[in-house]
């Protein structure tokens, strides 16, 4: 009878010891993935927006102060420079860019599979320069009128809780 009772015990302790075990398991595959995930997108800005956005900012800066309206007053300067500075957007590429950061921005809503604020801190720099400058606003927000993006304002809210150094 005894030794019934101690094997019920040790089958007892055997189960929890292993239940433990595979709870502890499957945390570490989990907390792998998410690690995985977060890399692979912070790669993926790294390399595939990174460049872009770096680029249209200089340029756009380089092409928008050559630009002088003929009439420096009035709203038809305003709409000639809007309308430039659009145009300049466009052959920049700025619409690419926007669609890869409503993806980016997606992605980001998927906490439970990443690291959302190592991605955020990754990133935050050249798109809060970006998405956060009173001079590229009036562009993306004309470029967004027509557009199927539904993710970037999640990025945007989500960028503007990162400090970055600058803002120190």
């Amino acid at each position: 009878m005894a030794q019934l009772i101690g094997i019920g015990i040790s089958s007892g302790v055997m189960a929890v010891v292993s239940r433990i075990r595979s709870e502890t398991i499957r945390w570490q595959d989990s907390h792998m993935r998410r690690i995985d995930n977060t890399s692979k997108i912070i790669a993926f800005y790294n390399n595939e927006i990174r460049k872009l956005v770096i680029v249209f900012m200089r340029e756009f800066d380089k092409e928008a102060v050559q630009f002088k309206p003929k009439s420096d007053k009035g709203a038809g300067a305003l709409r000639l420079q809007i309308q430039f500075q659009l145009d300049l957007a466009t052959k920049l590429e700025l619409a690419t860019i926007l669609h890869l950061l409503d993806h980016l921005g997606w992605l980001l809503k998927q906490t439970s599979y990443l690291y959302q604020e190592e991605i955020l801190y990754s990133i935050a720099s050249e798109l809060k320069r970006l998405l956060l400058n009173e001079q590229y606003e009036v562009v993306i927000l004309q470029l967004l009128r027509h557009s199927s993006i539904r993710n970037l304002d999640y990025l945007i809210e989500k960028l503007k809780e990162v400090p970055t150094h600058d803002e120190k």
